[in-house]
């Protein structure tokens, strides 16, 4: 837990020029110009959602009131209830006196919520409560304690995938989420990883009294070449630990205690890898006659692709995977004519979700994004297919009772603009002519249907399944 109250923080504290960095930006000057609205920020761990939340709170209108962060996470469960909301005198064995809570604490400020998916589950209910009412009781207490605070959420977990677990209220997570801002990993942020890093180095020489202005070309490309699942925070330390360790004025190799080791870096680079081989190869299965064979150019090809996929296109970081030296590695990207522009411009990893009930929208959508595609939304047929024209998605989720253009005639409009793959997610449909009409459709084009409510898994599974093909 920290009580925070400093004029310190603003957006030149998020370091760095990326196109995905720039977006989390925008969407924190909403948050702040909404003075009252809550905002949940994901992203992995190290990628900066308390400094965030902090640059939001301070160029609020309460930034001179206090900010608290809390972590979910790191109190014990027998005691959260009585750190966030308080309690009175007599409330347990151990209370011997009346205290208030964190929340009567940040009274007309902030309160930002760290790892809110580690949340107890019946603590999320009396939350959801104090944030709707803005009241509460202390733990013991028969008085409602009113409060005006802003409340700001991070996690580092799919929430989604916690509702379907029961391990997170769907009510809860509609609330906290007006706006989600995501803080992209370091590894997808380009040429913003150079930038830290001598960002890091200037700020710790010159705390440390060392004359270290350089990073050499052998050392730079260790950095680059650093899967980075610590994210800023790792990076951080390691420049650090190395402006410490340097004996000249130019951080070298030695200076840093890093290796290149994909194999055993990490289970979640291991589990992503793996998931992009399988969806290849399953790809390569579906797609077979009965008189083809699988050679093994084509599986060779598949795990290439795949790797490079992973790995952004770094391809000292695919060898390294492949354990294939670094030529033969170009060799294979020409023979199979593997080039980054290729896979850009296919558009696999783009979904357009249209749908009129906005809170369905806005959970879909999330969960669609916190899989690795890019969504845009839409609340009825004529909007959708105006945004197509732009976005010109890969694969479109669309309700079928729709206003102003149906599902159906949507999904005539876009076949014969781009044919992208159209997955119909509706009520029980009532009307004969209608079904009928989806029926014979689905049978002529192959578009898949969801009946509400269905589980989110099997769509995404679908998503993921289907996103290479055609």
């Amino acid at each position: 837990m920290e009580i925070f109250n400093s004029n310190s923080y603003d957006f030149s504290e998020l370091i760095g020029n990326s196109q995905l960095l720039q977006k989390a930006k925008n969407l924190a000057e909403k948050v702040i110009e909404a003075e009252s609205v809550s905002a949940l920020i994901i992203g992995e761990t190290g990628t900066g959602k308390g400094l965030l939340a902090k640059i939001i709170h301070n160029n609020s209108s309460r930034k001179n009131e206090p900010f608290i962060e809390i972590n979910c996470a790191t109190i014990p469960e027998n005691l959260i209830e009585s750190e966030i909301f308080g309690h009175e005198k007599g409330a347990f064995t151990d209370a011997k006196t009346s205290k208030k809570g964190l929340f009567e604490v940040a009274d007309k400020g902030t309160v930002f919520l760290d790892e809110i998916g580690d949340m107890p589950l019946i603590l999320q209910t009396k939350l959801l409560k104090a944030i709707e009412e803005k009241s509460f009781r202390r733990v013991g207490g028969t008085e409602d304690i009113n409060v005006d605070i802003r409340i700001l959420a991070g996690t580092n977990k799919n929430l989604v995938t916690s509702i379907e677990k029961k391990t997170f209220r769907s009510d809860l997570f509609y609330r906290l989420n007006t706006i989600t801002i995501e803080l992209p990993p370091l590894r997808k942020r380009g040429d913003d990883l150079e930038i830290l890093a001598y960002h890091f180095l200037h700020s710790f020489a010159f705390r440390h009294s060392k004359e270290i202005s350089r990073i050499s070309g052998s050392a730079l490309t260790l950095i680059k070449n650093y899967t980075w699942f610590g994210n800023i925070r790792e990076l951080r330390n390691v420049i650090e630990r190395a402006i410490l360790m340097a004996d000249s004025d130019c951080l070298e190799i030695k200076d840093f205690d890093l290796e290149i080791d994909v194999k055993n870096a990490n289970e979640t680079f291991e589990e992503k890898i793996y998931a992009l081989l399988r969806q290849s190869f399953q790809e390569i299965f579906e797609n077979l006659t009965t008189e083809q064979s699988v050679n093994f150019e084509t599986v060779e090809k598949a795990i290439i692709a795949s790797t490079l996929e992973f790995c952004n296109w770094n391809k000292s970081l695919a060898s390294k995977f492949l354990e294939m030296p670094r030529p033969r590695l170009d060799r294979m990207i020409e023979k199979h004519n593997l080039l980054k522009e290729n896979f850009e411009n296919e558009d696999t990893n783009k979904v357009l979700i249209v749908d009129d009930n906005q809170e369905f929208l806005d959970f879909l959508a999330l969960a669609i994004k916190n899989e690795g595609f890019e969504v845009e939304t839409a609340l009825n047929g004529l909007q959708a297919y105006e945004i197509f024209e732009n976005f010109k998605a890969k694969f479109v989720v669309t309700d079928i009772l729709l206003p102003k253009l149906n599902g159906l005639d949507l999904a005539k409009k876009l076949r014969e603009a781009a044919n992208p793959k159209i997955i119909f997610v509706t009520e029980k449909l009532k009307d004969e002519h209608l079904l009928n009409s989806l029926k014979t459709e689905t049978e002529l084009y192959g578009y898949k249907f969801f009946e509400k409510p269905f589980h989110f898994a099997e769509l995404l599974k679908l998503l993921k399944d289907t996103q290479t093909t055609e």
